[in-house]
């Protein structure tokens, strides 16, 4: 879910299978770890 976005990335609220329940991350702009699910740039956001 996506909360809001500033200077160093977009926050989101997320949970996957490991992690037992959801918490709020910050999916930086210029991301510290590999992967798309890691980076910003890869997302959209979709206004309803």
């Amino acid at each position: 879910m996506y909360l809001g976005q500033d200077a160093s990335g977009i926050q989101v609220m997320d949970q996957w299978n490991s992690q037992n329940r959801v918490r709020r991350r910050t999916i930086y702009w210029h991301p510290h770890c590999s992967g798309l699910s890691n980076d910003a740039n890869a997302f959209s956001v979709i206004e309803w």
